[in-house]
């Protein structure tokens, strides 16, 4: 029996900007086109817009309170870089995945991401685990408030403190983002369907805990297990959803 598929109203999604810029001298130092590129990027790996959804320059720009030229210039790079579809000359569009390419993306992100995990608890004995254990626990307050929005971008941020460090920074986390920018617009769907379950909740924050009790015990392998489990798992959540071409 198919489960009824989850209304896109009742699934949270980050609005823009609603996450923390990472400092003031950055944004001082950036351009205006940077800067939009680099939140029209992050909101788009917090699942901030839904697969299928058209984005327009015009209200990019609205929103932003910005020209239209930073705005093209940035959906302009991220159709580049595959996180956007541009079907024709004034419309730029959320790409859809199939099952198959779904599930390819998820079994990829567990090879790469585990990779940069343990290449980063390995060669780096600076990484904060206390900073990515206080990631976790505000992603856990806003889980247990129910403000999935919120999840999904401190969600993001506990993610990535883990792979910190050492040469992962320079070399493997660009080619994280890019599979976080095709995988994000569906983050916000798997809290819908993961938080929906008997102990869902409880189940994904004491993971994130078990992973940091494993890399502070220096179980390196045991803790890569768990994230790798944990992705591979997650197409298991999308059997009758219709976010992707071939069910759609």
């Amino acid at each position: 029996m198919k489960r009824k598929t989850a209304a896109a109203s009742t699934i949270q999604r980050p609005k823009l900007g609603s996450w923390p810029r990472r400092s003031t001298r950055t944004v001082e130092k950036a351009t205006i086109h940077e800067q939009i590129y680099g939140e029209l990027r992050t909101a788009i790996m917090c699942g901030t817009f839904a697969p299928g959804e058209i984005v327009t320059i015009r209200n990019l720009a609205t929103s932003f309170g910005v020209s239209p030229m930073p705005v093209r210039d940035a959906l302009g790079r991220l159709v580049a870089e595959r996180a956007l579809e541009m079907p024709n000359s004034r419309t730029f569009r959320l790409p859809r995945m199939t099952w198959q390419e779904y599930i390819e993306l998820c079994e990829l992100r567990a090879l790469i991401e585990g990779y940069a995990l343990e290449r980063a608890h390995n060669t780096s004995p600076a990484t904060d685990l206390d900073e990515s254990e206080r990631l976790n626990e505000l992603y856990a307050k806003s889980v247990n408030q129910g403000n999935y929005a919120d999840a999904s971008v401190r969600g993001l941020r506990f993610m990535f403190s883990l792979y910190s460090g050492g040469s992962a920074d320079a070399i493997v986390m660009p080619h994280i983002e890019k599979l976080w920018l095709r995988s994000g617009p569906l983050l916000p769907l798997r809290h819908h369907l993961m938080f929906a379950l008997p102990g869902g909740k409880e189940k994904q924050i004491d993971l994130h805990r078990a992973v940091i009790a494993a890399l502070r015990a220096n179980k390196v392998s045991a803790a890569v297990e768990l994230f790798r489990s944990d992705l591979k798992d997650n197409y298991r959540l999308y059997l009758a959803e219709k976010d992707f071409r071939d069910s759609a």
